[in-house]
């Protein structure tokens, strides 16, 4: 809006200037010329040194929202810093560097508006005036205009110079500024994706949960690595599988490439027999809950924050999700209850609860497919038995798929298959028990945990 009233006061200014220009010509033809004149030479010039004036401008506000990025970040994690680092090395070495560059394309900015934008400015409106005013005054001397033009023109010709320096004023410091921010924030915006929607992209409904990976292959952007490969699996609808192997083995991959952050290599992903880069990525995403280990918590309250899963959900709803998630007596237990802030990334509520708010929030939603990635792992013993307890119970409730990606082997003993992944490939697939009777990785997994515990 900004943007728009300093582009309607611009085009106020050049329609002053028109307007002077014709009724100069009703007085007299020669000062007409002569202010056509100064405009062709003076647009051209004062056009070049914008045009570079623009191009500060957007080293500035780039350098300005960069700044203001690490000291959002430095702000959001400051127990971080203040617990694995040090608080004056995060101002020595990115909070002050960050700032003094915002402050260098500052200061080149306004140098440059300074030393040359407005110094060319003043220079050729002087050249313009002077020669106006020496004209002026040899037509009145020669007769050639009455002293009522030399007044008008005169006058004309002083006020053009407060009308062109409002004009350049909106240029250098209203619509330049807001143009280069426009720009900056649209390259943001318009980042070529990694993953896009075909333009015949349909709907998924009626989701059965049944997925199945097809040879898929994938690596990540810029790596030669295959992080899958070859992977084949069929997970059946309302099947609860564990994914268990070593760190970097593909368990976080092969759940991404499920909820298609990255496009695979080569291959197939179906979700009841469709292609995903089939499915409108909105709506393949809609039908899966997911309970990441490092969970997503918003500076609102808690029941905000339940909404996200279902902005409809009534306060039954919420509470009775809550309860089965075991977390609906510590929530009422908070002096403002639901209505509680839980603080910037939920840093007022404790580790545990954050994860069964989570599991809450799955709840809720109640998707046909449920991904848990090390849901548990924040919690302790007695806590993690409660919530197997209320996942179990609503698994047996609403028959969603599941995917478990775990290490600590205890909590896939009810898994109906355990899938072990190593190196991007499916080594061995079956329960518990099967597995054991292998005497293979999976075995090797569990007797490292002393039965299961870490």
């Amino acid at each position: 809006m900004t943007l728009f009233n300093t582009c309607f006061r611009a085009l106020v200014n050049i329609a002053v200037i028109i307007i002077s220009i014709i009724f100069l010509f009703r007085i007299n033809i020669t000062p007409a010329i002569v202010m056509i004149a100064f405009i062709l030479v003076y647009s051209p010039i004062i056009a070049l040194l914008l045009k570079k004036q623009i191009t500060l401008q957007e080293q500035y506000v780039n350098a300005r929202q960069k700044a203001l990025g690490i000291i959002n970040d430095s702000i959001s994690n400051i127990f971080g810093i203040k617990i694995i680092g040090n608080i004056l090395n995060e101002f020595k070495y990115k909070l002050t560097p960050a700032i003094t560059r915002w402050k260098d394309w500052d200061k080149k900015t306004r140098q440059f508006d300074a030393y040359f934008v407005d110094n060319a400015d003043t220079l050729l409106v002087t050249i313009m005036v002077a020669v106006q005013i020496y004209l002026l005054s040899y037509l009145f001397k020669s007769g050639q205009i009455s002293p009522g033009g030399f007044a008008f023109v005169a006058m004309v010709t002083l006020n053009l110079h407060s009308v062109l320096d409002s004009f350049l004023e909106n240029l250098l410091f209203n619509i330049n500024p807001a143009i280069a921010t426009a720009k900056a924030s649209f390259s943001f915006i318009n980042v070529t994706k990694d993953t896009l929607d075909s333009t015949n992209a349909t709907p998924l409904s009626n989701v059965r949960g049944d997925i199945k990976f097809e040879n898929v292959t994938f690596s990540y952007s810029g790596s030669e690595t295959e992080v899958l490969k070859q992977l084949s699996v069929h997970i059946e609808p309302s099947q609860r599988i564990g994914i268990v192997g070593t760190s970097g083995a593909g368990k976080t991959t092969f759940v991404k490439c499920l909820l298609r952050y990255f496009d695979v290599k080569s291959g197939r992903v179906l979700v009841d027999d469709q292609p995903i880069n089939t499915i409108q990525q909105e709506s393949l995403r809609a039908n899966i809950s997911v309970i990441p280990q490092d969970i997503t918590m918003f500076h609102r309250s808690i029941l905000e924050n339940l909404q996200l899963a279902k902005y409809d959900a009534s306060l039954d709803e919420i509470k009775d999700a809550c309860k089965k998630a075991r977390v609906h007596d510590d929530i009422i237990r908070m002096p403002q209850g639901y209505d509680s802030i839980v603080g910037e990334r939920g840093v007022k509520v404790s580790g545990g609860q954050r994860q069964r708010i989570a599991i809450a929030r799955a709840i809720l939603k109640n998707a046909p497919i449920l991904i848990l990635d090390e849901a548990t792992s924040a919690l302790d013993t007695p806590t993690e038995k409660l919530i197997q307890e209320s996942l179990n119970d609503m698994l047996e409730t609403n028959k969603a798929t599941t995917i478990v990606i775990a290490h600590r082997l205890s909590t896939l003993l009810h898994m109906d298959r355990i899938l072990v992944i190593e190196h991007g490939k499916i080594i061995e697939d079956g329960s518990h028990q099967a597995l054991l009777k292998l005497n293979g990785a999976y075995k090797s997994l569990w007797d490292s945990q002393v039965g299961g515990f870490l």
